[in-house]
């Protein structure tokens, strides 16, 4: 309704429509904010669907890495252990052909035998001691490119998962 003030023309609104004006403008207010509160929740819902997708990629794609670090380092400790057996057999029979000259000297030999047998105990231990330093020295260098091969998949390994989770981010 309009009315003449003072001013000018002016505008009047009764208390009943001002509240039905209030009434429309909350239930639309209402009926947006829930279409849009809809529309995001749907929306992260797949967002998260698809990082979870990402994540389990990256789970297989880890194992993955594990087993094939895994039977690389199988691989690698059979490999020593032959080398091991192998330098252990190749003392084995050094001692055993010793022992077979040793015995044949103390049969035909009865004269020098004392002497001999010193002279013989004496080049065997220092031949069975060099075989043995050797033969450690070996598995400590075995055993330090194993542990190394560990720490470097170990260390890829984290790296990778670092990457993976990273990427996830």
């Amino acid at each position: 309704m309009e009315i003449d003030t003072l001013s000018g023309p002016g505008v009047v609104f009764t208390y009943k429509d001002l509240n039905t004006c209030l009434q429309t403008l909350c239930t639309q207010v209402m009926s947006y904010s829930e279409k849009e509160m809809r529309t995001r929740t749907s929306a992260l819902h797949q967002q998260i669907n698809h990082l979870l997708h990402l994540v389990y990629i990256k789970d297989c794609r880890i194992e993955g890495l594990k087993n094939k670090f895994g039977m690389m380092r199988d691989n690698i400790t059979r490999a020593v252990n032959s080398k091991i057996y192998e330098k252990g057999n190749a003392l084995i029979f050094e001692l055993d052909r010793g022992l077979r000259e040793v015995r044949l000297y103390k049969e035909h030999i009865g004269s020098f035998e004392r002497e001999m047998m010193d002279f013989v105990r004496v080049e065997f231990r220092k031949t069975l001691m060099e075989k043995d330093l050797k033969l450690d020295l070996t598995k400590k260098e075995a055993f330090d490119n194993l542990n190394k091969l560990i720490a470097e998949f170990k260390l890829e390994s984290s790296q990778k998962e670092v990457e993976g989770v990273n990427q996830i981010r």
